[in-house]
Formats: C-alpha cells, sequence, structure tokens
C-alpha cells in the first residue's frame, strides 16, 4: 500500500477514537497504520493503549507483540516482553490464529530460543491460509538457520 492509503487510514482511525475514545479496536488499527509508516513509537504507544482499554484484544497484544519481536529498529525490539504478549494472544484464541502462533515463533527466535520457534513455525504453517504460507515457510527457514525474522520497512 502506498503511504497515501496509510495516512488516509490514520486520519479514518482518529475519527473513529473522537467518536469513541474508549474502543481498543481503533487504537490497534491506529497503530497497525503508524507500524507501516515506520512511526513505531507511535505505532507502540498505540497498542500500549489499546491493550490499556481492553486486556482481552488479542489482536493489540499480538500485534506489539510483532514489532517487539521483529521490529528492524534495534531500539524497538524487547523479546522477552513479546514472548509474554504473544504467549498471551495465543491463549486467548486458543492457539488456533495461525497468525498469533507465528508471532510466538517470532518471539521465540528473538530471545533465541529457536527449537520452540521452529515448532510454533510448523503450527503456523499447518494453520495458515494457503496465500501466507510462503511467508510462513521464510521465516521458518529463519529459524532453522538461527536467524530472528526482521519485519520489512
Amino acid at each position: 500500500m502506498t503511504r497515501k492509503l496509510f495516512d488516509k487510514a490514520l486520519a479514518d482511525f482518529d475519527e473513529a477514537i473522537r467518536l469513541d475514545p474508549e474502543f481498543a479496536g481503533a487504537y490497534t488499527g491506529h497503530g497497525i497504520a503508524h507500524a507501516k509508516l515506520g512511526d513505531y513509537a507511535a505505532a507502540h504507544a498505540d497498542y500500549e493503549h489499546a491493550i490499556q482499554l481492553n486486556p482481552q484484544d488479542h489482536s493489540a497484544q499480538n500485534n506489539l507483540a510483532w514489532l517487539l519481536a521483529t521490529c528492524p529498529d534495534d531500539n524497538y525490539r524487547d523479546g522477552s516482553r513479546a514472548l509474554v504478549l504473544a504467549n498471551r494472544a495465543c491463549e486467548l484464541t486458543g492457539f488456533s490464529n495461525w497468525y498469533c502462533v507465528g508471532t510466538l515463533a517470532a518471539a521465540n527466535a528473538e530471545v533465541g530460543n529457536f527449537e520452540e520457534a521452529r515448532t510454533w513455525a510448523r503450527e503456523t504453517l499447518r494453520l495458515a491460509p494457503q496465500e501466507e504460507r510462503a511467508g510462513c515457510k521464510q521465516r521458518l527457514k529463519l529459524y532453522k538457520e538461527g536467524k530472528p525474522y526482521r519485519d520489512v520497512e
């Protein structure tokens, strides 16, 4: 997507937040747009706020965990916290959501636990829709090589 579309998404989420400042999902969406634009500090703050508003929001937990595990900017990675959040997102979804399980794999890789990362990456492959499997295979390959995944800017 282009920068223009993400800027539009931010404006739309700003309006959603204005209309309902307690809607955690709007902050999660706002965070996703910020992350796609490379504004990791704003994304982090949005995800934290969404979790504060709704601790049962698996999407906010997962997105913050993904940021903390895979951010291309070293300053925003925190593998230990990512692991806690990813586990929580998986618990909230009964370990049945492919992208939450994928985040758990990435968080394990970030803390150097590549055996666990490979286990969860294989489970992600099993759960993922066909169109997502190539990316899942790419991450599994990295974990087999003892490398963490970095999201693309």
